[in-house]
């Protein structure tokens, strides 16, 4: 009993006696890098283009991205000044790449979609604020082409859009549509 007193005591004066408020650690950003040469340097008298994490605050949003031999490559993120994750994707050699995701700033999914070669290529869905489906279709080069749908809510196809180079050439509202 006596040992366990002591214990408590020792306990207590270890980690109760600190009065300073713990605060969160520092925002770690990194500093301004160099765009120089179409690569990203350290500093301007650098002569080897920048390698490793950077991150920086702009506008009020953060942004991450890794950089290998001064060109992005890998992860990059985008933060809304609340910190919640705003975009997120993938980049090669300075090129958007592979699945790309777009929340809101309540952390819902707004949309996604596919770029190659830093373009948007292939399927992209954007989703209505409580989760469900709004619109889908496939984008060639940035711009809408083929059938679009818009759903009334997730499953209900609203209208049907058809598109060429961005430009819209049909639509049907399929809620005047009568089935058979």
């Amino acid at each position: 009993m006596k040992n366990a007193a002591l214990l408590v005591v020792l306990l207590f004066v270890l980690f109760g006696c600190n009065n300073s408020e713990k605060k969160p650690p520092k925002e770690e950003l990194s500093k301004p890098l160099v765009f120089r040469d179409s690569l990203l340097y350290a500093d301007s008298t650098t002569t080897v283009p920048f390698t490793g994490r950077y991150k920086s605050k702009a506008m009020g949003q953060y942004i991450e991205f890794e950089v290998k031999d001064g060109k992005k490559n890998g992860e990059f993120l985008v933060f809304y000044p609340n910190k919640t994750l705003q975009v997120s994707g993938t980049v090669k050699n300075d090129d958007n790449v592979g699945e790309w995701k777009y929340y809101r700033a309540d952390g819902s999914l707004e949309s996604k979609g596919f770029f190659e070669a830093g373009t948007a290529n292939g399927k992209w869905t954007w989703y209505r604020e409580d989760g469900k489906l709004y619109e889908e279709g496939f984008l060639v080069n940035g711009q809408k082409d083929g059938e679009w749908k818009v759903y009334k809510d997730s499953n209900v196809v609203w209208l049907l859009l058809k598109f060429k180079k961005d430009v819209l050439v049909d639509s049907i509202d399929m809620s005047k549509k009568k089935l058979k």
